[in-house]
């Protein structure tokens, strides 16, 4: 007997599934948490962030349940038609709304639409627009994901890019490693420094492009990887600081003999104590907080992507669930623990704390350490990165040619396109990267998107759906 299409579509297991989902929401927001956290206050920043985290649970959850209404819907319009090519006598209502021949075709024993989600058929964003709203409504989801993407892309390259030029040594023509204060207060670095940089930025493109155009379940392995390396650089920031909390005292684990000069501005004084810490509050720093808390646990523009390839449909929401609880602990005690050790100290970019200690009058094991902690998070994007390709290519190309990537397509041509489309928009963020290097630039405009893509579009999208399937 012929395989059924679900028999024949690629899947992978939760498991790996769980990895995709962790290495596009784990990108580079989580450097910027302990920041946060001391400027606005433990307290402060552990409420502020948990209800973030479970207000971003709850849209992605609606999102998946919005997902199955519009496979319903679309069950409903074929059985309507199917119905009314069978009742060629009589006039059939139109198949876009609910009438007397749909009633009449369930009291003859045929089945309602069923709420699911199909391996065999994938709504985006957009086309979960286009069912419950409107073309206009599609375009405007379009514009603002297409710019959200384009900026967290090139975030990844200028992290990739700073964070290579800085520790890589560059000896060679003119391209010499760059120092800490290279990046401070500019857009763009100057000399030597500035072809280091932009050299760093053509090898991360060398990296990420190619995996940008391959299939997200060709990709399993490579993700899962990658998902086991990012939390072992939380665990190992996390235990060095908790090791040392108990060992000694953080003025001397922090550097008093480095120039901490070339790191952030300060703002309090070593001697504050922990309860200042713990119970402080700033009106201007949960202000800044927020925002990165909510880029942080941006998720929802990649759910029809990333979850497609899991086989396990009917396990999604504990799936969403279960990503966001293991989120938002690894946020929520790096915060607590980072910002407790360093203190004052903390950098807006975590990571850059460890630099002082890769220096040769600390053990080698300090140094190995210290460049794992300071240099994966660079590495890292480079799961992230093809992730947000596919993710806006997936959604643009259904809004240019009305079609879902995972139908099946009779034009020979496709897989031109869609390789054509993914060229195109990873190396475009590259480009951009080249002309500004400004980390903090390109994530305010990204972090003000991410309310829209992560709470007002799906907060829409669920009533709306709820209230045309009650009809």
């Amino acid at each position: 007997m012929p395989k059924s299409k679900a028999s024949q579509v690629r899947t992978v297991n939760i498991v790996y599934g769980f990895f995709f989902v962790i290495n596009f929401i784990l990108g580079t927001g989580f450097l910027g948490i302990p920041f946060s956290f001391y400027h606005a206050g433990l307290i402060a920043g552990v409420v502020t962030l948990g209800i973030i985290s479970f207000v971003a649970w709850n849209t992605a959850s609606w999102e998946v349940e919005v997902m199955a209404r519009a496979q319903a819907v679309e069950s409903y319009k074929m059985e309507c038609l199917k119905k009314k090519t069978e009742l060629e006598d009589s006039p059939s209502p139109s198949c876009g709304e609910p009438g007397s021949e749909w009633k009449q075709s369930i009291n003859n024993d045929t089945k309602h639409p069923k709420y699911e989600i199909l391996l065999t058929r994938k709504f985006e964003p957009t086309e979960l627009c286009q069912v419950f709203f409107n073309r206009w409504v599609k375009y405007v989801y379009i514009t603002v994901l297409s710019v959200y993407s384009f900026l967290s892309a090139w975030s990844f390259s200028c992290v990739a890019g700073t964070s290579w030029a800085s520790n890589i040594p560059y000896n060679f023509s003119s391209v010499l490693k760059c120092s800490g204060e290279d990046f401070l207060h500019t857009n763009l670095p100057h000399g030597e420094c500035l072809n280091a940089y932009r050299f760093s930025v053509f090898l991360f493109a060398v990296i990420v492009v190619p995996l940008s155009v391959l299939d997200l379940k060709e990709l399993g392995f490579v993700q899962a990887i990658l998902g086991i390396l990012r939390f072992a650089t939380v665990l190992a920031i996390v235990l060095y600081c908790i090791v040392n909390f108990f060992l000694g005292s953080s003025s001397s684990a922090t550097g008093n003999n480095t120039n901490w000069t070339s790191l952030t501005n300060l703002t309090n004084s070593s001697s504050e104590s922990y309860t200042q810490i713990l119970f402080g509050f700033n009106i201007n720093g949960w202000l800044v907080a927020i925002p990165i808390f909510v880029y942080a646990q941006i998720l929802h523009q990649g759910i029809p992507a990333l979850t497609h390839p899991i086989k396990e449909k009917k396990q999604l929401r504990w799936f969403m669930l279960v990503v966001f609880v293991t989120t938002n602990i690894c946020y929520q005690v790096l915060g607590i623990v980072v910002a407790l050790w360093f203190k004052e100290k903390v950098n807006e970019t975590a990571t850059l704390n460890w630099v002082p200690f890769t220096t040769s009058e600390h053990s080698l094991a300090l140094r190995m350490l210290s460049y794992f902690i300071i240099l994966f998070p660079s590495l890292d994007v480079t799961s992230a990165f093809p992730l947000v390709i596919h993710t806006i290519v997936n959604n643009l190309y259904l809004v240019l040619f009305g079609r879902d990537t995972s139908a099946k397509s009779k034009f020979r041509y496709e897989w031109v396109i869609l390789l054509v489309l993914k060229l195109v928009l990873a190396v475009l963020p590259m480009v951009a990267a080249l002309f500004l290097s400004n980390l903090v630039s390109v994530l305010k405009y990204a972090g003000l998107l991410g309310f829209f893509i992560s709470f007002f579009f799906p907060t829409l999208l669920q009533l709306r759906s709820q209230w045309m399937c009650r009809q």
